[in-house]
């Protein structure tokens, strides 16, 4: 079983996300959180096979996210799911150690790729 940490604040886009992923992947458990200070908690203290991270929440970055995930767990797949423009934030989300820059409106049809890529890198 794959242990996904899925950080977005909308509840209804982790829903329709999570309903895909359980769909269209075998064996994945998803666990939501949907703020910063949940995300850093749950992503250092359990252990997961990858992290699908917003940018944008209501009390930090994914940005920030994804610097303390990084920094104590360089191997752990982080994939940037966001709305915001790629050219605005997806280099300086690759160059903090993401694995990939997932626009919202392209997630069907380019996260499971991705996510099946990033679970089969994982120690």
């Amino acid at each position: 079983m794959s242990r996904i940490l899925l950080v977005d604040d909308d509840p209804a886009f982790r829903g329709r996300l999570t309903a895909m992923l359980v769909e269209d992947l075998a064996g994945v458990d998803i666990h939501a959180s949907s703020t910063m200070a949940t995300a850093i908690e749950r992503g250092l203290a359990e252990a997961w096979a990858a992290v699908l991270l917003d940018i944008r929440l209501p009390d930090g970055s994914g940005l920030a996210i994804l610097r303390a995930l990084k920094a104590a767990r360089p191997e752990l797949p982080v994939i940037m799911v966001s709305s915001l423009p790629p050219a605005q934030y997806a280099d300086a989300a690759l160059h903090l150690g993401a694995f990939a820059y997932v626009s919202k409106d392209r997630v069907s049809q380019d996260l499971i790729p991705v996510l099946d890529r990033a679970l089969r890198s994982a120690p």
